[in-house]
């Protein structure tokens, strides 16, 4: 017999195998004596269908397949490597019927009865093959490599908890099984566990250095973590390996950006942009990264470009509206700032601010109705974020609408943010005096002033603006 996992080639995520005689698995192939199998077989034929196979010229495997089982039907290894042949050429009933007759006729072929189940998966029979996977694992010892392959048959299918336990079942049979760490890592990683992630992704680079996976992997969990200078190293090996790739600059280029790295961020997502030329989301994406950074350094006609670009790529990019749509009203084209900041809403959602100037807008525009659905929605947002609650605060004084403007409410929203960490920025205690001041508390808006002004430089120009309010207020205070 021929050990079929001795030969491996990746397809669809999962390793696949070809001719070699069958030894025990994990060990290497040799010739022993020929059994009765392998009488008058054309070793020609089987020599050139493996070779168009590792050459990835599944069409040309085909015809001495088809001798070869013309002289033997029940040529175990040959119906497999047609199988896979088939496969790769996306003739799945073909692959499903030559692995069925092989399993057949040895159910011990655990390489045919793990690529039967990818089979039937593919062909979105998933319930099949994961019941077809848990009879052969029922029925049969099954290898590290098997409990990964039914480990990942699960993530696909959803089943996080039967694919955890496969894959930690895989790595107590083999703890060298490098599929069954991938498929922890995505585990911890889609759990919100970044620092098992890291661990599993660690452990597959001890098993291969050279892996791009995880080395992206363990950047994104240090990412998690706070850790971006080794995420930024990871970033770097993962493109030092896969040079061409822009999804590699473009990681790189946004750690570098969340470090304060303005500069040398838009430099690498320059570099991104030159490798990926590819029109579509991909390319969206990192235009959308650009256009960012270029905002953030004060170039906003570039920024505004750059945003247009990935809009081009990936209309539904409702973050690249809502920053057209925020620009747009910042230089008084409310028209064009409220259709952009609609699509935004429809397609993913607002921010705080984008949805108190989304309001604000409508207002002005005489869509009063408009105005009070945003607000409305605003008050269903979670109230504990204090970003939200100083929007909403934001949105109840600076409202014209009596059905929306609340200055007790407002009040109430800005108090508690009162030690916050956003009471250390002056528009906290600006917008607090404004609420004061609506209320006719002057004096306090006064003290809400001071708090303002002790907050920013006296060089600073908002300082100039709180130092006007303040003595705004002290002359309705004296007034009073």
């Amino acid at each position: 017999m021929f050990c079929c996992r001795d030969f491996l080639w990746c397809v669809f995520g999962l390793l696949v195998a070809c001719a070699a005689p069958r030894a025990p698995l994990g060990q290497p192939a040799v010739w022993n004596h020929p059994d009765e199998q392998f009488i008058g077989r054309n070793l020609s034929d089987l020599s050139i269908a493996t070779n168009a196979l590792t050459e990835r010229r599944p069409a040309d495997a085909l015809e001495p397949l088809d001798r070869l089982l013309a002289q033997n039907p029940a040529d175990v290894t040959a119906l497999y490597l047609r199988g896979v042949s088939y496969l790769h050429l996306g003739e799945l009933d073909g692959a499903e019927l030559d692995l069925r007759r092989a399993v057949a006729l040895d159910p011990t072929d655990e390489a045919g009865q793990v690529l039967l189940a990818r089979v039937l998966h593919q062909q979105g029979e998933t319930t099949l093959a994961l019941e077809h996977f848990e009879v052969f694992l029922q029925d049969s010892e099954g290898s590290g490599w098997s409990y990964a392959s039914f480990g990942h048959l699960c993530l696909d299918a959803g089943r996080w908890k039967d694919a955890y336990s496969a894959f930690k079942t895989a790595v107590e049979k083999d703890p060298e099984e490098s599929s069954a760490h991938r498929g922890l890592a995505i585990i911890f990683s889609e759990a919100g566990q970044p620092e098992r992630a890291a661990q599993a992704y660690r452990q597959i680079l001890s098993l291969d250095p050279e892996s791009v996976f995880a080395h992206v992997g363990l950047g994104h969990a240090q990412r998690d973590l706070g850790k971006l200078t080794e995420a930024l190293s990871s970033y770097r090996r993962a493109r030092e390996l896969e040079p061409q790739r822009a999804v590699h600059a473009g990681n790189e280029a946004s750690t570098l950006v969340e470090m304060g790295r303005l500069t040398e961020g838009r430099f690498v997502y320059e570099d991104a942009l030159a490798l990926e030329s590819q029109e579509g989301p991909d390319r969206a994406v990192l235009h959308l990264g650009l256009a960012m950074v270029l905002e953030e350094l004060g170039e906003v006609e570039s920024a505004r470009e750059e945003y247009q670009y990935a809009l081009d790529q990936d209309f539904t990019l409702f973050i690249a509206h809502e920053a057209m749509g925020l620009m747009a009203a910042a230089s008084g084209h409310s028209e064009k700032a409220v259709e952009h900041l609609k699509l935004a809403l429809d397609l993913g959602g607002l921010s705080p601010l984008a949805a108190v100037r989304l309001s604000l807008l409508l207002e002005e525009m005489g869509d009063q109705e408009g105005a009070r659905e945003i607000a409305l929605l605003m008050e269903r947002w979670e109230a504990t974020d204090p970003e939200l609650a100083f929007r909403r605060a934001e949105l109840l004084v600076h409202s014209a609408d009596p059905q929306i403007r609340d200055s007790d409410k407002a009040v109430d929203l800005l108090l508690p943010l009162v030690g916050d960490s956003l009471s250390d920025q002056g528009p906290v205690w600006d917008l607090l005096g404004e609420a004061f001041a609506e209320r006719g508390e002057f004096s306090r808006a006064v003290e809400a002033m001071d708090q303002a002004l002790s907050r920013v430089d006296p060089g600073d120009p908002g300082w100039f603006r709180y130092k006007n309010q303040r003595a705004a207020y002290m002359d309705l205070l004296n007034d009073k």
